[in-house]
């Protein structure tokens, strides 16, 4: 895995979801998150218990979020928090031989005020279930030139 922001050491044996730390503060208002990428899943996706699940494949997640406030959040509350303001996800994980270009929108969320201090986070992960201990074990994710294009 890769991402913006810290992390805590302190966590990582006692809550290793709490040890990330996403986000960077940012300054304005995130349009897309464009760059490259290359991914190869591993050959067999283990459940939590480590039980070869077949017919499951692994697959990449690339996405970022912006969201209110200057504390950051972490694995546990990333995707949910009430404190997101939007999010660009990569729609397609799965295998890609050559480096392929992705170019994807912040969608923001109708209804959400934002404050003067926001916080964005990126994440590259070669399991998009490995924040739940899902996965395949030599899954492979490069990623290349991400860039987070401002709005205009």
């Amino acid at each position: 895995s890769l991402f913006l922001g810290d992390f805590n050491a302190s966590q990582a044996l006692l809550n290793p979801l709490a040890a990330t730390e996403f986000g960077q503060p940012y300054v304005g208002l995130p349009d897309r998150l464009t760059g490259y990428y290359t991914y190869t899943a591993g050959a067999e996706y283990q459940n939590r218990e480590g039980v070869v699940q077949p017919g499951v494949k692994d697959k990449c997640a690339i996405y970022a979020v912006l969201f209110n406030g200057s504390e950051r959040l972490n694995a546990t509350n990333v995707m949910t928090s009430d404190r997101v303001i939007a999010r660009a996800e990569l729609a397609d994980g799965s295998d890609k031989a050559t480096f392929t270009r992705f170019d994807v929108p912040f969608v923001y969320r109708q209804g959400v005020p934002i404050s003067d201090k926001v916080m964005v986070a990126i994440v590259a992960s070669s399991s998009a279930d490995g924040n739940e201990y899902r996965g395949a074990i030599g899954s492979r994710l490069v990623v290349d030139s991400l860039r987070v294009i401002p709005r205009l």
